[in-house]
């Protein structure tokens, strides 16, 4: 007898006389980690599964980045409102009383006191339209903070949905975990019985054993990861990392049936992310035109009705009319320099609004792209799962036999295990690839109504 069949046939002395239930591996925990739970529940998120688009809903509440894209569009509205107020009329108003009191020693000594008001209306007559043009800069600024926070808002729902997604995936790669760790010990347990009744040899018991402790661990795994991929998701959404978030339906609508031209011209006229550059270059060109009025004159009509005297009320009224002309003729290059200025803007904005269709279309393609072969993973993927759960099944039917070898049941079941995983990655790339091209084509959102929502 050789030393290696020595070390088999005492190790098999010793595995039959282990007492039922003992293992060769040590079996760590089979409990996910626990993050324990905030002090409160955050307000609108319900007690149940969510959907995709409910997390997206919830995301565009909560999230500090959204509301952060809707101040600045607030602020670009104030903006707008500042420079209107240049073309309306201005209406100011002063008061005031005078003591008059002559000093000692003075050649004369008097004293008296007064009461003075008046009410000023103001109104732009012209001024080359240097007004004008600078409200429509302001206004077109407004219009392209509003596509901005538009912008924001698709990419934080992309966001919310790929994570979303990933929580889905990560939860059902801990259910494969499961089945394999549960398969293990099936063939743990059989490895076991074939050698207490003389059939089996011992290697097949510390094989399966292995693999059985394999398990766990890549169970252990995989409940680790499901767990990230929660805390993950809450910081998209803008809630505290230890929610407890449970995903429900994650089925993505499905995007236009449409060929990739189509796809592109349909992008080219409804992603924000266009709009805005378009609008920032109409934005520039407004700017130039103020500022080659620069040097142009300016007429201003005012009303004035004013009153004086030592009683109060005053009885003393005056009414005064006037045009007043503002003019700089030399300006030392103040205005050639603005106007080099916002010619340059323009030339970039111009260059903003092309690079910004190029990265539009790009991204449409390679979307679709996307999910084209992501369609075609799942039949692929699905048929490998069918032809690895009936190898399974036959090389277990073998080795109960006696006419097949454990390390083929091993193999199998390792398959198996890698035809789920890639099952499960390619369900999920489909949904994924599905938001990204709704994204990418500028699809609206449609999302749920929810109660209790602030």
């Amino acid at each position: 007898m050789t030393r290696t069949h020595a070390l088999r046939a005492a190790l098999g002395v010793a595995l039959v006389a282990m007492p039922a239930g003992a293992s060769l591996a040590q079996e760590p925990s089979a409990a996910p980690p626990k993050l324990g739970a905030p002090a409160s529940r955050p307000k609108g998120l319900p007690d149940r599964p969510i959907s995709v688009g409910e997390a997206v809903l919830l995301a565009l509440v909560n999230s500090p980045t959204a509301a952060a894209a809707d101040a600045q569009w607030q602020g670009a509205t104030a903006r707008w409102r500042q420079a209107r107020s240049g073309q309306l009329p201005q209406v100011s108003a002063t008061g005031g009383y005078t003591h008059v009191n002559q000093l000692a020693g003075a050649a004369s000594s008097s004293s008296g006191a007064g009461y003075t008001g008046s009410i000023t209306l103001k109104q732009l007559v012209a001024d080359s339209r240097r007004t004008d043009e600078a409200v429509r800069q302001a206004e077109s600024l407004r219009d392209a903070a509003k596509l901005a926070m538009d912008r924001t808002v698709a990419d934080l729902a992309l966001q919310v949905r790929q994570a979303f997604h990933a929580l889905v995936q990560a939860e059902r790669l801990v259910g494969v975990g499961e089945a394999n760790l549960t398969a293990r010990r099936s063939h743990a347990e059989l490895a076991r019985a074939r050698l207490k009744s003389g059939l089996g040899i011992p290697y097949d018991v510390v094989r399966a054993e292995a693999a059985e402790a394999d398990a766990m661990l890549q169970l252990n795994s995989a409940q680790a990861e499901a767990v990230q991929a929660r805390v993950r998701l809450a910081a998209v959404m803008g809630l505290d990392g230890r929610v407890d978030i449970r995903p429900g339906d994650g089925a993505e609508p499905e995007p236009p049936k449409l060929d990739v031209a189509r796809l592109i011209q349909r992008a080219l006229s409804a992603r924000p992310e266009v709009r805005q550059a378009e609008a920032n270059a109409e934005a520039a060109s407004h700017g130039l035109s103020a500022a080659r009025t620069g040097q142009a004159p300016s007429i201003a009509a005012s009303v004035i009705l004013g009153t004086r005297g030592s009683d109060f009320p005053p009885g003393s009224d005056t009414l005064a009319a006037g045009l007043a002309l503002q003019w700089s003729p030399f300006d030392s290059g103040l205005t050639a320099g603005r106007v080099s200025e916002a010619r340059s803007s323009v030339d970039v904005a111009k260059a903003q609004v092309e690079a910004a269709r190029i990265a539009v279309t790009s991204e449409v393609a390679q979307a679709w792209v996307a999910l084209t072969m992501a369609e075609r993973r799942v039949g692929a993927a699905e048929s490998a799962v069918t032809s690895a759960t009936e190898a399974v099944r036959l090389a277990q039917g073998r080795y109960r036999a006696g006419v097949g070898t454990f390390v083929d049941v091993a193999d199998a079941q390792a398959a198996l295990v890698g035809a789920e995983t890639s099952r499960v990655n390619a369900v999920t790339a489909v949904e994924v690839a599905k938001a990204q091209l709704n994204r990418a084509v500028g699809v609206p959102q449609q999302l749920p109504l929810m109660e209790g929502l602030k």
